[in-house]
């Protein structure tokens, strides 16, 4: 089986998404861009991720802090707004010591770590995500994005590449 670890914020909820509806909001325009579940994702990031899965077949694991709002929330989400894929799961919670930097507590790299080592039958996976709070060993497997446009050709690419190298 092959999965994308997906984060949402950065990745397909992108800072000009979020900026467009402020300004919406901010002129007093009406329009219909968020739903009971937040602002639409960045269409042209939802397309490059629908990308990934037609050329790989990958399901999706959520990894983002939107993963508290419960799998079955999410489920919800992807199926009323019709996204790509099929989410699987959710990477288990690991708080580690405030006291280390962002980078040294590797929060998300544990939590798919924690993740994997319960699914053996993940034969190859891609972490998609705007921070890089990876194991080391992960870094292969990881292709960052820029949150100003979440997923874009560039990394469409490197991700169909990571989850289709035999």
């Amino acid at each position: 089986m092959k999965v994308i670890f997906l984060d949402i914020d950065g990745v397909l909820n992108t800072e000009i998404c979020v900026r467009h509806f402020f300004d919406i909001v901010s002129r007093g325009t009406k329009i219909d861009c968020h739903d009971e579940f937040g602002v639409f994702f960045d269409s042209v990031a939802v397309d490059w991720l629908l990308y990934i899965i037609n050329e790989t077949g990958a399901e999706i694991v959520i990894s983002s802090t939107w993963k508290y709002n419960g799998l079955d929330s999410l489920v919800s989400m992807w199926k009323k707004r019709k996204l790509p894929g099929h989410i699987i799961g959710i990477t288990p919670t690991v708080k580690a010591d405030k006291n280390l930097s962002f980078q040294e507590r590797e929060e998300r790299g544990n939590e798919i770590l924690m993740y994997l080592d319960s699914h053996p039958e993940i034969e190859s996976y891609v972490i998609i995500d705007d921070d890089d709070d990876m194991l080391e060993y992960q870094k292969p497997f990881f292709v960052q994005t820029n949150p100003l446009y979440g997923i874009t050709a560039k990394e469409a690419g490197e991700a169909i590449r990571i989850l289709n190298d035999k």
